[in-house]
């Protein structure tokens, strides 16, 4: 899938057994606006597995709001990208994307795998 227009951005803050990472997608058109945005906090057990997780998505639906189903399939394992991104794409009907001028309503939720695989790939890297 190809992003066109838009670019990634990624902001990292990483606390000792503790990362996190916003990843959005950003439509440059006449402005700078979000398409999508994800983020994830992770900590992470002495044994490297995801102690608790939080996820949220913003900018998809008229409210930020957290991915809890994500976040519960999360905790217990480690953090490999491939598999959280096919997971956010088998739970992406728990979003209704929002229509806007920039881009329309099924492709912000369509870059939320895209988003969480970047995301969760960026925390492997910090640690």
């Amino acid at each position: 899938m190809s992003l066109g227009a838009s670019s990634v951005g990624c902001l990292f803050r990483v606390t000792p057994a503790v990362a996190q990472l916003t990843c959005g997608c950003l439509c440059a058109g006449r402005a700078i606006t979000p398409v999508a945005i994800v983020s994830i906090a992770a900590a992470l057990g002495r044994d490297g597995l995801v102690a608790s997780a939080r996820v949220a998505v913003g900018s998809v639906e008229p409210a930020a709001r957290r991915w809890r189903r994500l976040e519960a399939d999360l905790i217990g394992r480690s953090l490999d990208s491939g598999w959280a991104a096919g997971k956010a794409e088998s739970y992406s009907e728990d979003f209704r994307g929002r229509d806007g001028v920039e881009v329309p309503g099924w492709y912000r939720v369509k870059v939320l795998p895209i988003l969480v695989r970047r995301a969760v790939d960026a925390i492997r890297e910090q640690h």
